[in-house]
């Protein structure tokens, strides 16, 4: 994402006559800077995306886990208790 978002920055001080190349390989080709600046904003609509995904995921996990930890906690004091009253 930093990478994109340096290369949007470099893309917008750039003047209208500038030539963009986008290397494909091996080569590097001339590139519309307009179409250019709409690539770069796209891969970074969808890096956004990815990481809005990864985020709510994530939390996912992160609930599951505590709801886990509570259920281990409440077993745990229950065999305990009955340790104790053995």
């Amino acid at each position: 994402m930093n990478e994109n978002d340096m290369v949007m920055k470099e893309l917008a001080i750039l003047p209208d006559s500038s030539n963009v190349f986008k290397l494909i390989g091996p080569a590097l080709v001339k590139q519309d800077p307009e179409e250019a600046k709409a690539n770069v904003k796209t891969r970074m609509d969808y890096i956004r995306k990815d990481l809005k995904r990864s985020d709510e995921r994530q939390k996912e996990i992160e609930a599951k886990l505590l709801e886990l930890r509570g259920k281990i906690v409440a077993a745990q004091q229950a065999k305990q208790k009955e340790s104790e009253s053995e």
